[in-house]
């Protein structure tokens, strides 16, 4: 399939100082979909887990031991099989990096599914283990006054399902819910040092 980046219109004395690492940052704010041409290493280099990330790592491969691969893919079938934990992490390995080679057609594939769920790194995966907001109700309501008195920027989705709905400083339960839904929803998608990212890391943390 083609590649082709949104027909946005970029001033050319700015291109020297974006760089093309750069260009496809822009693009890609707000977890924009960019199709072919670029394999997942290109696209989403900060949801990419390194090596030595063993705690990382084994929670992936309890969640392909709990799951279902998507499509067919041997590799990630096989480390789904093997009863030992260190031969499972390996092969897991080996999996995500032929995914991490392989070509970006789109959301809908087999292949990124298999990289959301398996092979990378998460917002969610960001925070400190202990630090998710999930149904914590004083966090919650201390986060729904923060967004109100907040005038700073957000990312279009949290603006539009949390921040504009978020009318007053009375940390009601509908406030209260529409932090814990976008979390919730933002929670498995991969890390992209974006906006979402952003928000995701301030308003989805657990507040003393």
């Amino acid at each position: 399939m083609p590649f082709s980046f949104f027909k946005i219109a970029v001033p050319a004395s700015g291109l020297g100082m974006v760089g093309t690492a750069g260009l496809l940052n822009f693009y890609l704010k707000d977890q924009a979909v960019v199709e072919g041409k670029y394999r997942f290493r290109d696209i989403f280099s900060p949801a990419l887990l390194g090596p030595s990330e063993d705690a990382l790592w084994n929670s992936k491969l309890s969640k392909l031991k709990a799951s279902s691969v998507h499509g067919v893919n041997e590799k990630l079938s096989k480390a789904k099989s093997y009863a030992d934990q260190n031969n499972g992490k390996s092969l897991l390995q080996d999996a995500c990096n032929s995914i991490y080679g392989m070509e970006f057609f789109g959301k809908d594939s087999d292949e990124y599914k298999n990289f959301k769920d398996f092979c990378s790194r998460n917002n969610k995966d960001k925070l400190p283990s202990d630090k998710f907001i999930g149904d914590d109700d004083g966090s919650l309501s201390k986060q729904a006054k923060d967004i109100f008195g907040s005038s700073g920027s957000f990312s279009n989705s949290f603006k539009e399902e949390v921040k504009d709905k978020i009318t007053d400083n009375n940390a009601t339960q509908d406030h209260k819910n529409a932090i814990k839904d976008w979390c919730s929803k933002y929670g498995d998608e991969p890390y992209m040092q974006d906006w979402i990212s952003t928000d995701f890391d301030i308003y989805c943390r657990k507040k003393d």
